[in-house]
């Protein structure tokens, strides 16, 4: 019998490896088998799926090149295959669940409009109320909410300081008013520093309030947190524990 070692093609599969002169292309893998092992689940088809929607599969996209997505209709929600054995595919799903889990960069503070607004209407209030040092001329005048330290167990202060202050003469001042403990001019290990109630931020004791007003860091009638910290504290967590 004559030989045809040109014709035809061996199965793609491991264990067989047979010449058939009708050879079938998977669909998937593309890889090309016999008869017996043209289905992806005779030949463990090596191609895997991932699921994103549109807008997880454009950052998936954009952070690995490497991968080969098509796109295929679904309802809802948009299917891609990820032509890529099982490491390639452990990444695509691990870069999704990043993704998913990397938190809003707007995620507990609120918008600069939203805070200038609700900052007009705490001023109404803090007006009637509020404390300060006599002489500051009413125009140079900046209106806060002071949360006092936890330990104090005391309420929040609504009190006015000019805005040619910086931040640390408004900590000393409260400090003073309050009759509190004032550590700054000394090396203790905790001292007094004031953080934007909404966000957490420490507020710098160098700069004066007139600049952060300026960059709407802070407004009038804003609320701010003074609290005993280590020097190298830079966030407050858990500002929502701080009520009037």
């Amino acid at each position: 019998m004559a030989e045809f070692p040109n014709v035809g093609n061996h199965c793609s599969f491991e264990t067989c490896k047979q010449l058939d002169f009708l050879s079938f292309v998977c669909d998937s893998c593309t890889k090309t088998f016999c008869l017996d092992h043209k289905f992806p689940d005779k030949h463990s088809c090596s191609l895997e799926f991932a699921t994103f929607t549109n807008k997880k599969y454009e950052g998936v996209k954009k952070m690995s090149s490497q991968f080969l997505f098509k796109p295929q209709t679904s309802p809802g929600t948009q299917m891609y295959k990820v032509r890529s054995k099982g490491r390639k595919c452990q990444t695509a799903l691990h870069v999704q669940k990043i993704l998913e889990s990397k938190p809003s960069k707007q995620d507990g503070k609120k918008p600069k409009k939203a805070s200038k607004t609700a900052a007009k209407v705490a001023l109404m209030k803090m007006k009637m109320k509020a404390t300060g040092e006599k002489g500051i001329p009413e125009p140079e005048k900046v209106y806060m909410l002071i949360y006092l330290p936890k330990e104090l167990s005391l309420a929040a202060k609504p009190m006015y300081f000019s805005k040619t202050w910086s931040f640390g003469r408004c900590i000393d001042f409260v400090a003073s008013s309050v009759q509190m403990k004032n550590e700054n001019n000394t090396g203790s290990e905790k001292k007094l520093r004031l953080f934007n109630h909404e966000s957490g931020q420490l507020l710098p004791m160098e700069k004066t309030l007139d600049s952060l007003l300026s960059e709407e860091v802070i407004f009038s009638g804003s609320s701010v947190i003074l609290e005993y910290v280590t020097t190298d504290c830079c966030q407050l967590e858990n500002t929502e524990d701080y009520k009037t």
